[in-house]
């Protein structure tokens, strides 16, 4: 198992999540493991409250982990895609699910039991000490959330999911980050709690400024460092 990041300083608030992959020997434990399930866009792999009794490792697609303000307004907390591990922390303390996973895309799984999990880990101890370093990492990624959700303005809000998204999609190029997913502006409303007009207003002005550019109405690139000049 390996962990990759971009340093914390090289966005303000670490905005660029920590990412969890499996090697070729761990994926072939998950497999001997688990069971796999298939979603479609939209549905839930797990949802708040639901008992955390198992791990998943994403082969294919993208979720979207959020949570849900006192006001019913969805946050988006982190995004994970292929080869990363999701599910870990509520599913190793034994707690209910405190944030919902939506698949933004088609989207399957491996889905392993915490008891095989935990025998997994006792077998493995360099892959137990990356778990606990990862869970570390991702404590500071919903803190950084946190702190967005308290002092940032919507548009660094905005700026925030578009960096994540762009850092997931593996779509680098010398002059910016390409995004491969076609969102509506309801769609990044709902990932940081605020209106679709307000999506609207601040996309036109990223487009602008050309710190997004946009191929018909979908988002197609984004320029990383303008980004980040509205969140500093």
């Amino acid at each position: 198992m390996t962990q990759s990041s971009i340093e914390s300083n090289d966005y303000p608030f670490n905005l660029v999540a920590n990412k969890l992959t499996l090697n070729e020997s761990d994926k072939n434990i998950f497999n001997a493991y688990g069971n796999k399930f298939h979603y479609i866009k939209g549905q839930l792999l797990f949802a708040a409250g639901d008992k955390s009794d198992h791990i998943y490792f994403i082969e294919k697609g993208l979720l979207n982990i959020y949570r849900l303000t006192n006001k019913g307004h969805q946050v988006t907390v982190a995004f994970r895609n292929a080869g990363e591990v999701v599910g870990l922390a509520e599913a190793l303390y034994g707690g209910e699910r405190i944030c919902f996973a939506e698949a933004m895309e088609d989207l399957t799984v491996i889905a392993v039991s915490y008891k095989d999990f935990k025998k997994i880990l006792a077998n493995n101890p360099i892959l137990a000490i990356s778990v606990a370093e990862v869970l570390g990492s991702r404590l500071r990624e919903a803190h950084s959330v946190i702190h967005e959700m308290a002092y940032c303005q919507v548009p660094a809000r905005i700026a925030s999911v578009l960096i994540k998204l762009g850092e997931k999609s593996n779509l680098s190029s010398k002059d910016g980050l390409q995004i491969n997913l076609k969102l509506t502006h309801e769609e990044i409303a709902r990932m940081v709690g605020t209106s679709r007009q307000t999506v609207t207003s601040v996309l036109n002005t990223f487009k602008k400024e050309q710190s997004v550019i946009f191929k018909g109405r979908d988002i197609y690139k984004i320029y990383p460092e303008k980004l980040a000049s509205w969140i500093s």
